[in-house]
């Protein structure tokens, strides 16, 4: 049996960001939006439900690195998936030692969304 997971989608791009909650919903996964760091930091220190983030990194204000970062501060079991259009992203090893490693980072847009899937439950320590 699947486990039930909650997923918040931390993206500016109003479409972008109810479509992945569409998707993920469809899988089984429980999502929360938010459309900036700040909001979901605020998300995230009053759903201690959630269980794993896929963010976005060129955000308004702070960035998905520094909500990685302070999530990461509120709630350390919580796994991150990066999903960012910038092609030159790089990892920051601040960002590493949150816990998010290579696999957990995806260039929009995606060939096959499933790929978003696959990489939050790996993340969360499912296993096929």
């Amino acid at each position: 049996m699947a486990l039930e997971w909650t997923v918040i989608i931390v993206d500016d791009e109003g479409p972008i960001r109810s479509s992945l909650a569409d998707f993920l919903e469809d899988d089984g996964f429980i999502t929360i939006q938010a459309d900036s760091a700040e909001e979901g930091l605020s998300v995230v220190k009053n759903n201690p439900e959630i269980n794993a983030a896929v963010v976005d990194i060129r955000l308004p204000g702070e960035d998905g690195n520094a909500f990685i970062l302070q999530a990461h501060a509120i709630r350390p079991d919580m796994k991150f998936i990066i999903y960012t259009g910038s092609t030159d992203y790089s990892l920051p090893a601040s960002v590493r030692k949150a816990g998010v490693d290579p696999a957990q980072v995806l260039h929009k847009p995606l060939q096959d969304i499933a790929t978003l899937t696959a990489a939050i439950r790996r993340a969360l320590g499912e296993t096929d």
